[in-house]
């Protein structure tokens, strides 16, 4: 039988999705965004590889962030020479996004923080303490979306990395958010089949899909 044909049971649906919207909350957290890399007792690291092939002098001073051993290391393109590292923790998965021609997102899973770096340095620009484990960043449209295994949808300034606002869903999530570019609307997925669209203006709930 078609289920969707009854109307009791659509009518049961739409008070579920709207009971589900009201559960979602501003989450409970507060984000001190810093700069500079964090402190640690290690003064100076050294990375020691061997280099392949003939430079190519058109690409020399390009660099190219890159997720090896977890570590993102800055390759520079012409050369095969590592300008920078910087230890994300062993294990890590999430690969280095460009944010533009300058900087790159990195996330940081051995201390749960999100940093923009400059490319071609490797310099911090911002460092943000998630504070949970948190899946890839979304970076669409200047805007920037982290989602935490514990449900938490947090929107950040990408120029400062400081909290504009967030979304506490009612469950847990394991993946990132999908962002439109085109409306101001997220799509986000919880762990229990439901499906939860977030206005980013407000960070507050639209809709509720099961």
């Amino acid at each position: 039988p078609d289920l969707a044909a009854r109307a009791e049971l659509r009518e049961l649906m739409v008070k579920t999705s709207e009971l589900e919207s009201s559960l979602i909350k501003p989450a409970a957290i507060e984000i001190q965004s810093a700069s500079g890399a964090a402190p640690s007792s290690v003064e100076r690291t050294y990375v020691m590889g061997a280099i392949v092939g003939t430079p190519d002098e058109g690409l020399k001073g390009e660099v190219i962030p890159t997720l090896v051993d977890g570590a993102v290391l800055g390759f520079d393109a012409g050369t095969g020479e590592i300008a920078w590292r910087y230890f994300v923790g062993l294990g890590a998965t999430i690969d280095p996004q460009p944010m533009d021609e300058e900087h790159v997102l990195v996330s940081d899973v051995g201390r749960n923080e999100l940093l923009k770096l400059k490319t071609a340095s490797g310099d911090v620009v911002w460092r943000s303490p998630i504070g949970d484990t948190f899946m890839k960043p979304t970076f669409a449209a200047s805007k920037l979306i982290v989602t935490t295994t514990s449900g938490k949808v947090l929107r950040l300034d990408p120029m400062s990395g400081s909290l504009i606002g967030s979304a506490q869903l009612p469950q847990g999530a394991n993946t990132s958010c999908f962002m439109d570019e085109q409306a101001p609307l997220i799509y986000q997925a919880g762990l229990k089949s439901n499906l939860y669209v977030i206005n980013t203006e407000d960070m507050l709930c639209k809709e509720v899909y099961y």
